[in-house]
């Protein structure tokens, strides 16, 4: 994602997607697992530490985490971040960061929710390399459940979303440490340079 040349052909549809209309799903049927993931992320957060969400959108983990650490998010989507660039324009302690100009290395830890689910296989292993890049401890991955084997492509958002075998495409250089069973829907998975 950072670089996007690892977005599926889904990434046209986030670029027009309204951030203020997908707000309105936060409060919707999947309410539970938010708070799964917003409960276990602002768990491993704390003071001083610089984490970067690739695939922010709106901003609902900003306002989660911003005054817990140093957060940084960015986006494929100008039009999904505008609530998030009124948060920060309104004093919310985060930076948004132009898509496509993350610094390398320049994170602690970067971390990304329900993004990868919209990867395809044949980009998974750029993606979580971009990832890699990014971040020096950690990479916090909180997708759908995993699936044991191949990719797989499951239920009808957006098309349908992709499960995948995050073991299988671990970035050179990084292992991973722990697999997290968040909620009925998602998991969280850690990396951990090896």
């Amino acid at each position: 994602m950072v670089g996007g040349e690892g977005v599926s052909t889904e990434a046209d549809y986030w670029k027009a997607n309204n951030g203020y209309d997908y707000n309105a799903m936060f409060k919707g049927a999947y309410v539970d697992e938010f708070a799964a993931q917003e409960s276990w992320l602002a768990g491993r957060v704390r003071p001083g530490l610089k984490v970067l969400e690739l695939g922010c959108g709106p901003g609902r983990l900003a306002k989660v985490l911003s005054d817990k650490c140093i957060y940084s998010g960015t986006d494929i989507s100008t039009e999904m971040t505008r609530p998030l660039v009124n948060a920060i324009l309104s004093g919310l302690p985060a930076t948004l960061l132009r898509h496509g100009t993350v610094p390398k290395k320049q994170f602690d830890v970067a971390f990304c929710v329900s993004v990868l689910i919209h990867v395809p296989p044949e980009n998974l292993a750029a993606t979580l390399g971009e990832l890699s890049a990014a971040a020096r401890k950690e990479i916090w991955l909180v997708e759908n459940k995993q699936h044991a084997g191949e990719s797989l492509r499951t239920g009808g958002d957006h098309g349908g979303c992709w499960a995948h075998d995050y073991g299988k495409h671990v970035p050179e250089g990084w292992r991973m440490s722990a697999t997290v069973d968040l909620c009925r829907t998602h998991d969280a998975y850690v990396l951990v340079p090896s």
